[in-house]
Order: C-alpha cells, then sequence, then structure tokens
C-alpha cells in the first residue's frame, strides 16, 4: 500500500482513467498476456497504459504478460 504523498500521486493519476480501471478489473481474475488484455480494452496507448500501472505500483509486467501487484 502507498505510503509517500508521491505513492499516492502516482495511485491516484493511474486509477483516474476509465481504461486504467478497465484493465485492473480484466487483471482481478489472474495473470493476463498483453494481446488478451489489448482485446478487452483496445490495443491504442495500451504500452502506455500498462506503464502507469506499473509505475505505481499496481501491476507487474512480464514477458508480454501483465499481473496485479501482490
Amino acid at each position: 500500500m502507498p505510503g509517500n504523498p508521491n505513492e499516492i500521486k502516482l495511485v491516484n493519476n493511474a486509477m483516474a482513467n476509465v481504461t486504467r480501471r478497465k484493465i485492473m478489473n480484466f487483471l482481478d481474475n489472474g495473470e493476463r498476456s498483453t494481446e488478451e488484455i489489448g482485446g478487452e480494452v483496445g490495443k491504442s496507448m495500451l504500452d502506455f497504459h500498462l506503464k502507469v500501472l506499473q509505475q505505481a505500483s499496481l501491476i507487474e509486467l512480464g514477458e508480454g504478460t501483465a499481473k496485479l501487484s501482490e
């Protein structure tokens, strides 16, 4: 859980976007490939949205996969 103001700001920014919230909901069912995520939320700007979520420590990115951070 974020503790300092910068971490909180990153999380708030990440969750302020509807596409990123959809990604988080989709990943709630477990690790998914980026292809699956793109099929669910659209491929436009997918890499950008995944990076924002990763920088906020909300998801972990693997080789072509993403999952919720523990």
